[in-house]
C-alpha cells in the first residue's frame, strides 16, 4: 500500500510540473498493453477498449499515447517511467494527464495509478 501511495504521489508531481490549460485527466480504466520508451518516442499502447480519447485525436486505432514533449526534464521521465512499469506489471488501470495530440495519438505529461 504505501508503494502504491508514493507512486500516485509522483503522479502528481509529474503532472504538476507540466500543466497547461487544455490538459485534462482520462477516464480511470486505462490498462497499459505495451510500453516503447527509445530516443525518439517515449509512449504505451493501451490494452483496447480501454484508451479514452478525451481530446478526440487522430490516429487512436493504434491505442498509443505519446510523451509530450513538454516532458522536458529527465526526473520527470524517470518517474513515468517508473509509474508505467508499477502498473503494467502488476495490472492497475491508470489515469493519463493528456495535454493535446501527437503523431500517433494523444500526449500525456502525467499518470496516477488506480
Amino acid at each position: 500500500m504505501q508503494f502504491r501511495f508514493a507512486s500516485l504521489a509522483l503522479a502528481v508531481l509529474v503532472s504538476a510540473g507540466a500543466l497547461h490549460a487544455a490538459s485534462k485527466w482520462t477516464n480511470e480504466n486505462v490498462k497499459i498493453a505495451n510500453i516503447l520508451w527509445r530516443p525518439d518516442l517515449k509512449s504505451f499502447y493501451a490494452v483496447p477498449g480501454t484508451m479514452d480519447n478525451p481530446d478526440n485525436c487522430a490516429g487512436v486505432s493504434s491505442n498509443m499515447y505519446e510523451l509530450s514533449s513538454a516532458v522536458t526534464s529527465d526526473t520527470e521521465r524517470s518517474r513515468l517511467i517508473a509509474i508505467l512499469l508499477t502498473a503494467k506489471s502488476d495490472g492497475s488501470k491508470v489515469n493519463v494527464w493528456v495535454d493535446g495530440c501527437g503523431a500517433y495519438g494523444p500526449t500525456f505529461t502525467g499518470l496516477q495509478i488506480n
